[in-house]
C-alpha cells in the first residue's frame, strides 16, 4: 500500500511540475473567451524544448488541460528542427503535438509530411512523407515514405521506402535506417557504362544502415551481354578511431572475358585495422577472394587505373623499450596469384642499443620462417618451393666527429639457414659485413635564404657468402645475397627562403656516384632536383648516366602546377634504356654483380619503354569542371606502344544532383559512362574510416 502512495505522490509532483513550467505567452490584441486566449493577429508561444508562432491562437490552461491550437503560417521550434505547417495542435502536460502539411530541413534534404507527431522524448514521427533535395513545389525526384522516425540524436528509420523521379517509381525498399549526422552520401547512387568488351551495364549503391560510424550499402548491378550481379560493402570503425573495418562481398551470375562459359563469379575483399589500448600492439588483417582475376577490375571499374587482387595477411607488431615483434602470415586462396606464402614469420628487431658510454652501438634482428613460394596456375616451366628459413643481422657502429665532419665505421655478420634446397638439403649461409660513412654540412645564409651543402662518402662491402645463390631458394630480396665491394660518393645541397613564418625548401639537389670492385664493372652517375620556385609549382628531375654503355640510364621529369583555383596540370616523361634494370630496390646492385650482362638482357628485367602521364583538372564554371588523364607508352623492346587515356565531365546540377560523363580509351576497348549522386553539402567520412596502420 505505501509503494501505491508513493508511486501516486511522484505522479502528482510530475504533473504539478509540468503544469507549472515556465511558458511564455506573447499575443498581438489577444481576446480571452471561456478561459480561452486567442488572437488572428500572430503572436508567440514558448516553453522550454518548444517555441511557436503562427497568424491564428488559441491558447488553453486551466484545471483540465495545458495546450495551444494554430492555424496559417504556423512555425515551430521543436528542439534541433524547425517545422513549418498548415496547423499545430500541442498538449503542453504530456509534451506531445501534431502538425498538419508540415515541412523540416536537414541540411540539403527538404522533408513534407501530411502529419507530423511530436514527442515528449524528443523524437518525432511523420506520415507519408516525402525526401528530397529540389527546392521547387512540384519536385525532380523524391523518396516516398509511408511512415519515418527521427529521434533526438538524429537517427531516421524509414519504412516502405520508394525513389520516384518526375512521380515514376524506379526503386522500393521496405526499410531505411541511418544517422543524418553522418549522411555523407546520397542514400541511393545510379550509374550506367556502355561500350567495349563488357558491353551495357547499368547498376545502383543503395544506403541500408549508416549509425553511429556503421555504413552498409546495398549494390546491384546489370551486364546486358553477361548477367545480374549484387552484393554487399561494409564500413565501420570504433568511436576512438583504433577499430576500422572494410568489407566487400559481391555475387554475380555473370562471365568474365577471357571464360564465356563461367556463370559464377565473386569478390569476397576486407581489412581489419586494429591499435589496442596502449599502443604496444598493431593488428592488421586483410582478405580478397575472387572467382578469376578479372572480378577486381570488373567491380571497381575505374578506368585507366589498374586493379588487382590484394594479399591475404594477417600482421600483428608489438613495440616495447627494447624490441620490436612482428608476427606475419601469408597465405594465397587465388590460385591466379603468385605468392610468397608466410606460414608464418616472426621477426625481432631490436632497437638501438648503446654499450655505455663507448659511444658503441649495437643493431640486432632476427626473423624466423617457413616460406611456401607458390606460382600462379597455369604457369609453365616453374615449380613451387618451399623451406624454413632463419635470417640473423648483427650491426656495430660507432660515430666520431672530428672538427665538422662526422665519421661511423660499420661492420657485422649475416647469417642465413635454408632448411631446404634445390639439392633436398640444408644449407648455412655466413657472410660478413663492413662499411665507412663520411659527411658533414656546409651552410651560408644571407637576408632570408640559407644554401646548404652536405658532401659525403659511404663504402659498402660485403664478404663472398659461403653458399652461392643459385644453391639455395630465392624467396625475396634478402635471400639474394652477394659480394658487393662499393663507393657512393656525392654532394646534396639545399636552398631554403623564409617569407614571414613560412620556411619553404626552394631547391632540393642530390649528385652522387657509385663505384664498384672486384666485381662487375658498373658505373653511373645519378643526379636529382627538386625545385619549388613558387608555392603552387614543384618540378622534379631524377636521371643517371651509364659510363659502362655511354648511354644514359634513365630519366624521370615531372611538373606539378597549380596554376589558380580552377585549374592543376601535372605532366611526367619517364625513360628508361634496356640496362636500367627493373629492380624493386634501384640502387641495390648485387643482382648487377652476380648476373652477366647478357643474362639480365634476355630476362624481364631488362625493359626498355618510354612513358608520358598528363592529369589535368579545369573548373570551367562553378558549376562544371573538367577531368582528363592520359598514359602513352613506347619505345618499347618486346611489346607494343600504347596510347590510353580518359576524359571527364564533371557537373552541378539543379536539386543538388551531380553528374559524370566519363569516356576512357584502353588499349584492349573504349569505355562510356554515366554517374549520378548528389552533392550533401557534408564534410566527407570521419578520416579514421579508413585509416591505414602504419608498420
Amino acid at each position: 500500500m505505501s509503494k501505491i502512495c508513493v508511486k501516486t505522490a511522484f505522479f502528482f509532483l510530475l504533473l504539478v511540475a509540468r503544469l507549472t513550467a515556465e511558458v511564455t505567452v506573447d499575443l498581438r490584441e489577444p481576446e480571452l473567451v471561456d478561459g480561452v486566449v486567442s488572437t488572428e493577429l500572430g503572436g508567440v508561444i514558448q516553453a522550454p524544448q518548444f517555441r511557436m508562432q503562427a497568424q491564428k491562437i488559441a491558447y488553453t490552461k486551466n484545471k483540465t488541460g495545458h495546450s495551444v491550437e494554430a492555424t496559417g503560417c504556423v512555425m515551430v521550434d521543436f528542439g534541433d528542427y524547425l517545422f513549418i505547417g498548415e496547423r499545430l495542435s500541442y498538449d503542453f502536460i504530456t509534451e506531445t503535438g501534431v502538425i498538419e502539411n508540415g515541412v523540416t530541413r536537414e541540411g540539403i534534404w527538404i522533408i513534407h509530411s501530411e502529419t507530423i507527431t511530436l514527442c515528449p522524448n524528443g523524437n518525432f514521427q511523420l506520415s507519408n512523407a516525402a525526401m528530397t533535395t529540389s527546392e521547387s513545389g512540384t519536385p525532380d525526384w523524391d523518396v516516398f515514405a509511408r511512415s519515418v522516425t527521427i529521434t533526438r540524436s538524429q537517427d531516421l528509420t524509414v519504412r516502405n521506402l520508394k525513389l520516384k523521379v518526375l512521380n515514376l517509381p524506379l526503386f522500393w525498399a521496405p526499410s531505411f535506417k541511418i544517422n543524418l549526422k553522418t549522411l555523407t552520401n546520397a542514400p541511393i547512387t545510379v550509374y550506367t557504362r556502355w561500350g567495349g568488351k563488357q558491353g551495357v551495364r547499368v547498376g545502383a549503391r543503395y544506403t541500408l544502415i549508416d549509425v553511429n560510424r556503421f555504413k552498409t550499402y546495398l549494390r546491384f548491378d546489370w551486364r546486358f551481354k553477361r548477367g545480374p550481379g549484387g552484393g554487399t560493402e561494409t564500413y565501420w570503425s570504433s568511436e576512438d578511431c583504433r577499430q576500422q573495418l572494410e568489407m566487400i562481398n559481391y555475387y554475380a551470375n555473370d562471365n568474365s572475358l577471357e571464360d564465356l562459359s563461367e556463370r559464377t563469379r565473386y569478390r569476397f575483399q576486407g581489412v581489419y585495422l586494429n591499435r589496442l589500448p596502449g599502443d604496444k600492439v598493431k593488428i592488421f588483417a586483410s582478405w580478397d577472394k575472387l572467382s578469376d582475376k578479372d572480378m577486381a577490375t570488373d567491380y571497381r571499374d575505374s578506368g585507366i587505373e589498374l586493379d588487382t587482387a590484394e594479399r591475404t595477411e594477417l600482421l600483428v607488431r608489438r613495440e616495447d623499450p627494447w624490441w620490436i615483434t612482428n608476427f606475419s602470415t601469408r597465405v594465397r586462396i587465388n590460385p591466379f596469384q603468385t605468392v610468397k606464402q608466410e606460414l608464418p614469420s616472426l621477426l625481432f628487431s631490436q632497437r638501438p642499443l648503446a654499450l655505455g658510454n663507448s659511444g658503441i652501438l649495437f643493431e640486432n634482428e632476427l626473423e624466423a620462417s617457413f616460406l611456401d613460394f607458390k606460382y600462379s596456375n597455369g604457369l609453365e616451366n616453374v615449380s613451387d618451393y618451399s623451406s624454413p628459413r632463419i635470417l640473423h643481422d648483427l650491426r656495430v657502429l660507432r660515430p666520431f666527429k672530428q672538427q665538422a665532419w662526422i665519421l661511423t665505421p660499420k661492420a657485422g655478420l649475416t647469417y642465413a639457414f635454408y632448411g631446404n634446397s634445390y639439392a633436398d638439403n640444408a644449407k648455412f649461409l655466413l657472410l660478413g659485413y663492413g662499411g665507412l660513412k663520411i659527411h658533414t654540412n656546409f651552410y651560408k645564409t644571407h637576408d632570408c635564404f640559407k644554401h646548404t651543402l652536405t658532401p659525403y662518402f659511404d663504402w659498402e662491402y660485403l664478404s663472398a657468402p659461403t653458399v652461392n645463390p643459385d644453391d639455395h631458394y630465392i624467396f625475396d630480396i634478402n635471400d639474394g645475397i652477394w659480394r658487393l665491394n662499393a663507393f657512393k660518393v656525392g654532394m646534396g645541397q639545399d636552398l631554403l627562403m623564409k617569407s614571414g613564418c613560412d620556411i619553404r625548401r626552394v631547391v632540393e639537389t642530390d649528385l652522387y656516384t657509385y663505384l664498384f670492385a672486384n666485381s662487375a664493372p658498373i658505373s653511373k652517375l645519378y643526379f636529382k632536383a627538386i625545385l619549388r620556385p613558387f608555392g603552387t609549382l614543384k618540378q622534379s628531375l631524377h636521371t643517371g648516366w651509364d659510363f659502362g654503355v655511354n648511354d644514359l640510364d634513365h630519366i624521370n621529369v615531372k611538373n606539378e602546377w597549380t596554376v589558380s583555383e580552377d585549374l592543376a596540370v601535372m605532366m611526367e616523361w619517364r625513360h628508361r634504356n634496356r640496362y636500367s634494370w627493373r629492380k624493386a630496390v634501384k640502387n641495390n646492385y648485387m643482382l648487377d654483380s652476380f648476373r652477366s650482362t647478357e643474362s639480365l638482357l634476355s630476362s624481364a628485367v631488362s625493359d626498355r619503354r618510354d612513358t608520358f602521364l598528363c592529369h589535368l583538372f579545369w573548373r570551367l564554371h562553378p558549376q562544371f569542371a573538367l577531368e582528363f588523364k592520359s598514359r602513352h607508352g613506347w619505345n618499347r623492346r618486346k611489346e607494343p606502344s600504347y596510347n590510353e587515356f580518359e576524359f571527364n565531365l564533371l557537373a552541378h546540377l539543379r536539386s543538388h544532383w551531380n553528374i559524370k560523363f566519363a569516356y576512357t580509351r584502353l588499349e584492349a576497348e573504349d569505355r562510356v559512362a554515366l554517374y549520378f549522386s548528389l552533392d550533401m553539402a557534408h564534410p566527407k567520412d570521419s578520416p579514421c574510416l579508413i585509416r591505414p596502420i602504419e608498420f
